[in-house]
C-alpha cells in the first residue's frame, strides 16, 4: 500500500471546506489502494477532523488517518 503523507505543521487555517477537500482526496487514493496520512497536524486541524469524522461519519467512506 502506498502512503501519501501531508505534513500539516505549517498549516495556518483549515475549515470544514478544506477538510472536505482532504477527505475527497483520501477517498480517491483509497480507491486506488493508497492511504492519505496527515502528519504533524495543528490543534485546529485535529479538532476539525474529530468533529467532522464523529458528527458526520456517514459522509465519509474512508476516515483520514492523523499522526502526531
Amino acid at each position: 500500500m502506498r502512503r501519501i503523507v501531508v505534513d500539516a505543521r505549517g498549516l495556518r487555517f483549515c475549515d470544514v471546506c478544506g477538510f472536505r477537500s482532504l477527505s475527497e482526496i483520501n477517498d480517491l487514493v483509497a480507491g486506488r489502494g493508497s492511504e492519505l496520512v496527515i502528519a504533524r497536524p495543528t490543534r485546529g486541524l485535529r479538532r476539525i477532523a474529530t468533529l467532522v469524522q464523529e458528527v458526520y461519519p456517514a459522509a465519509r467512506s474512508q476516515p483520514i488517518r492523523i499522526q502526531p
